[in-house]
């Protein structure tokens, strides 16, 4: 609750919050990881079960 009335202060004129949180997070996470983030997406992509187109598309 702090977190979020800290940004509502700071950020009054964000509309959509869970999003900018979101960013936010995406951001911070990638500038951490730098150079390891391929290999990242690497490792997940092999390590997940397969997944059919079918399941894929949604619309």
């Amino acid at each position: 609750m702090m977190f979020k009335a800290w940004l509502r202060g700071i950020h009054h004129s964000v509309d959509n919050l869970q999003a900018y949180i979101d960013q936010y997070c995406y951001r911070f996470n990638r500038s951490q990881m730098k150079g390891a983030i391929f290999d990242n997406l690497l490792a997940r992509m092999v390590g997940h079960k397969p997944c059919p187109y079918s399941m894929i598309l949604i619309y």
